[in-house]
Parts: C-alpha cells; structure tokens; sequence
C-alpha cells in the first residue's frame, strides 16, 4: 500500500514496517484513522499543495506517538509483546544468550547517520522493500542455534550475511535501555554491576568474591554479554587471585606443617610397627601376642594418617595456584610408604582389600592432579588386587564392588588419555557386575545408583559417532536417576544426578 499526493509517490509503510505484513497493515490503519490537520490529508484537494516530504514527516510522528511510545499498552491486537515474550519467555540461559546476541545486533548499527531514529526523507525510499535501509552493517550470519532461535522471534532477519534488526520499529520499542533492564532482571549481580560502574570502576568493594564469583561466572558462561558485564567479571577474579596470592604463604606454611606431623606421625608409627613385628619373629609365642595389639594400633595409626590426613591435605592444596610440586611429592612419598606398610603384612585379605584402596585413592589424587599416565598406573594396581581378591570370594558383595570401581575407574581415565576402545571395554566390565550386584539386591539404593554407569557407555559411543546407541544408553541412566531421586527427594546427589541425566538426554536428543 502507498500513500499519495495527487499522482507523486511520496512514502511507502515498508520504509518503517520492512514490509511485515501485521505491522504494515496497522501501521497503515494507524495513518488513515488518526485525527490530523487538514493541510495533512493527502486524501483531500488541500493535499495537492503538500510539498513532498511533509507526509513522511508526520507517519514519522505517528509511528512515535502510536506504535513506540507506551508501546506495551498501545499493542492491541499484539504483536510487539508477542515478540517480546518470545526473547523473555525463552527461559534462563536461552534468554540472556537471545538479548546478549540482539545487543550485539544492536552495537553492529552504524553510527547517527543511519540510525532507525532519523526521519526518512531520503529521496526514492517508496520503493524500499528491504527490512532495513542500506548502509547499516550487522552481526555475520554463522548459522548457531541463537541466531536461528533469534530470527524465528521475528525481531531480526538474515539479509547479505549479515543479521540485522527486521525493520525500523523493533530497534525503537526494542532498544539498548530495554536489553540492559531486560539483562538486570536476569544478571545475579545487577546490583553490584551499576554500583561499581558509578565509581569509574575503581570500588573494590563491589566486585564479587568467593561464592558469589563462582555463581556470577557459572551465570556468564555461554552467554554473550556486554563489555562492562566482562569488565566486571575480570576484575573480580583479578581481586580474588590477589587476595588467594596474599594470603597462599601463610595457608602453604600452615599446611606444610601439618604434613609435616603426619608424615612424622606415620614414620614414627611405621618404624615402632616394624620393630615390633621383627620382635614377634624373636620372642616367644606370649610376648609376641602383648606386643601384637600395639603393633596393629600403629600400623592403624599410620594408616589413618596417610588415609584421613594427608589426602584431604592434597585436595585442598590442588585447589590453591603454584602447589603442583609439592602436591607431587606428597603422593610420590605416600607411595613409598604405603609399599613399606604392606611389606611387612601382604598377604591377609583385610591388609590387601586397604592396599587396593589407597591405590585407588592414590589414583584418584593423580587424576585430580591432572597425571593421567600415573593415575592408570595406580588405577590397574589397584584393579588387579581387587580382581584377585574377587575371585577368591565371588559371593562377597564387597568384594564384587570393590572390583566394579575399580573397572569404573579405569574407564574414567582411559578415556581421558583418548583409549576409547579400552574405556568402553572397562565400563562394559563395571556395567556388567553392576548388573548382578543390582539383580541380588533391588532394594540397594547404592547397587542401583552403581547402574547409572550406563551414562559413560553413553558418552563412550557418542564419541564413536554413534548417537542412537549414546541416547538409549541416557535414557537407560535417567530412568534409574529418576526413580532414586523419587525415593529420597531430600538426597542433594540423588537430584544432582537426576539433573545432569536430564542435560544428556536432552543434548543428545536435540543432535539427532
């Protein structure tokens, strides 16, 4: 439809609407019944004395007053809010990912020349007919699901690779204001975002630290954000490494003692422990069955230290910068002294059953560590203790489980090193025994938790290529996380795992 003064075309609805057809139709509806001065009623033989131009300065007006200005209430029929609820209803992550992609969108637009906010008096725009005039750059097109998610709202449209604002309006009613206010309702930090910013960027007291940091940076994460939001972020983790830095020689020193005392604790234990087991070999039977008890207390003692101590002094150190060495030594001497407390006791089963642990938790603080080829070694030190053990008691639940982890583990790292064939194989193993072990025992939540290892054969032959086995092998997973978490709706690992079933299944379904 055109508007036109006597035989002159002067103005075409496409110039504002980019020829959408709801908005180009209102729009129109909107000029013809407004209530304007009689000089301006192209439709009447005063019109014939309109210098041109002057009808596209009042659609202008018309479009400001009747379609942006109090446009939530004025979108009657809705369109706009339909659009906008598209964006804001898109949920969580998917929203701020949709309005940090549109930002962009909006920053790409050329500078005052060509903005949506001048009027349009360029000569020959009638016969415009693209959603946004020419010379207005936008975001190139790479086909990711935002901006397919963005494009199907409406507000944006592909043209010449590039994504820009679908027509003149949206970037009025749908403005820089409108995503920052939009974004605030959805950023954990507004709050502590505007207050620092109103200080230059110089009031440390309102970046983010500890809990609050980790929250804000798991909010952030594939998000397309503004360069203030990144701003920010940097210079709290810059604030929260200076203050670890500040306070590390103190931590490191407090911690080194410690470990100091146990390892002395555990070389003092394990020197009486010795002693007294070559006293047995000397002294007569009754003698040696007084010193026995105290032996074993030692022997225990040393056990706890490296088991209870030293271990959980290695998870805290991994956490702090520049303890990589140190951690590294740790582990190395635990193993010798571990090979020096089994020594002297090998061949009972409890003796063997408590090596295959630590070995296993030894292997655990290897991979923590990022030493993938020393955790394997520990991990297959510990499988084959288990498997000999296994077999000589193959009704021992314990024994079967024991066994079952140490399968599980192996995969683990097996994969990590790229040895898909071989994480495969172990996981099958693990799957296998969970199996039984489940079978004899339904009412074990531990043995049917033990099943979801069905989620690794999953991500297994996902890397093989091969997604419909991965999905019916989650789904398989999510069932049994499913029915857990149903049974203790209170158990915060039974719901975590639910989660993160549910992420996998829909992941993998959404690549099919």
């Amino acid at each position: 439809m055109k508007f036109i003064n006597c035989q002159t075309k002067v103005w075409t609805p496409d110039h504002w609407t980019g020829g959408q057809p709801f908005l180009t139709q209102k729009l129109c509806q909107l000029v013809i019944k407004a209530e304007i001065p009689a000089r301006f009623r192209w439709f009447s033989k005063q019109a014939q004395k309109i210098a041109a131009g002057k009808e596209a300065t009042y659609v202008e007006q018309v479009v400001q007053t009747q379609l942006v200005k109090h446009w939530e209430s004025q979108d009657e029929p809705a369109h706009l809010r339909t659009i906008r609820d598209r964006i804001l209803l898109a949920g969580g992550r998917r929203t701020g990912r949709l309005l940090g992609l549109y930002q962009q969108v909006l920053q790409h637009r050329l500078s005052p020349s060509s903005e949506e906010s001048q009027p349009p008096h360029t000569e020959g725009l009638e016969e415009a007919s693209t959603p946004v005039e020419i010379g207005i750059r936008g975001v190139s097109i790479d086909d990711s699901v935002e901006q397919m998610e963005l494009r199907l709202s409406g507000l944006v449209v592909q043209r010449e690779g590039q994504l820009l604002p679908y027509n003149r309006i949206y970037p009025l009613v749908f403005n820089q204001s409108w995503v920052e206010k939009a974004l605030a309702t959805l950023r954990p930090y507004a709050e502590s975002l505007s207050a620092w910013i109103a200080s230059d960027s110089t009031d440390e007291s309102r970046l983010l630290q500890g809990q609050a940091l980790q929250e804000a940076l798991s909010w952030a994460e594939g998000k397309s954000l503004d360069n203030e939001d990144y701003r920010f972020l940097q210079a709290s983790e810059r604030l929260e490494h200076q203050t670890v830095e500040s306070t590390l020689k103190a931590k490191m020193q407090k911690r080194a003692n410690r470990i100091l005392a146990v390892f002395l604790s555990v070389a003092i234990g394990l020197a009486i422990w010795g002693y007294l087991a070559q006293q047995q070999a000397w002294e007569n039977a009754t003698r040696a069955e007084q010193q026995k008890k105290p032996a074993e207390q030692q022997k225990a003692l040393a056990l706890e230290a490296i088991n209870a101590l030293t271990y959980q002094l290695v998870d805290e150190l991994v956490q702090l910068p520049r303890t990589t060495k140190i951690v590294t030594r740790i582990l190395a001497s635990n193993t010798a002294l571990l090979d020096r407390i089994y020594a002297l006791d090998p061949n009972t089963t409890e003796a063997r059953r408590e090596k295959g642990s630590n070995l296993s938790r030894l292997g655990d603080a290897w991979l923590l560590l990022g030493n993938t080829e020393k955790a394997l070694q520990a991990y297959q030190q510990s499988l084959d203790i288990f498997q000999q053990l296994a077999g000589a008691d193959p009704n021992n639940a314990q024994a079967q489980r024991d066994l079952s982890v140490s399968y599980d583990n192996l995969g683990d790292v097996q994969q990590q090193l790229g040895n898909t064939e071989q994480a495969l194989a172990a996981y099958q193993q693990c799957h296998e025994m969970s199996q039984q072990l489940a079978g004899a025992d339904p009412n074990n939540a531990q043995a049917q938790r033990d099943l979801s290892i069905s989620y690794k054969l999953g991500q297994v032959q996902e890397a093989l290529h091969k997604p419909t086995a991965a999905l019916s092998l989650y789904q398989k997973a999510l069932a049994i996380a499913e029915v857990l978490a149903a049974q203790d709706t209170h158990n915060q690992q039974a719901q975590n795992d639910l989660a993160y079933l549910r992420d996998l299944v829909e992941q993998s379904e959404s690549k099919l």
